[in-house]
């Protein structure tokens, strides 16, 4: 049976259209890795940006407890209850995974925590 080409240049393809593509070896996978190895792709390997470190955060420490400056406990909030009204606090806004940069604050504690070390404008 004779494939025919779905690309330009008359290239049949790896596998015929309804086929399940071949899983790759354990070797192909190997050789993808060391390939990959030092590239960056967003930010340098090692690295992490915002969303990350919460999502870090969240996963290894959950939610927070309580605010530690003024002692309200944690609780869902929002017109869903989807939101914890305890948020973790990030000392020097130098986003690391160093759970001791960390603090819990409600939103009113955080603000003013920004506020007095000239970590956000009022």
């Amino acid at each position: 049976m004779k494939r025919t080409s779905i690309f330009p240049n008359g290239n049949p393809g790896w596998f015929k259209k309804g086929e399940k593509k071949p899983p790759f070896t354990a070797e192909h996978k190997r050789k993808i890795s060391e390939a990959l190895k030092g590239k960056k792709y967003g930010k340098e390997l090692g690295e992490i940006g915002y969303i990350g470190i919460h999502v870090w955060l969240k996963r290894t420490y959950g939610n927070p407890p309580r605010c530690m400056d003024c002692g309200v406990e944690g609780k869902m909030v929002g017109e869903k209850q989807k939101h914890w009204n305890i948020q973790w606090s990030n000392k020097d806004h130098k986003h690391r995974r160093v759970i001791e940069d960390y603090t819990p604050r409600c939103p009113k504690c955080h603000k003013e925590y920004d506020v007095a070390n000239g970590l956000r404008k009022r």
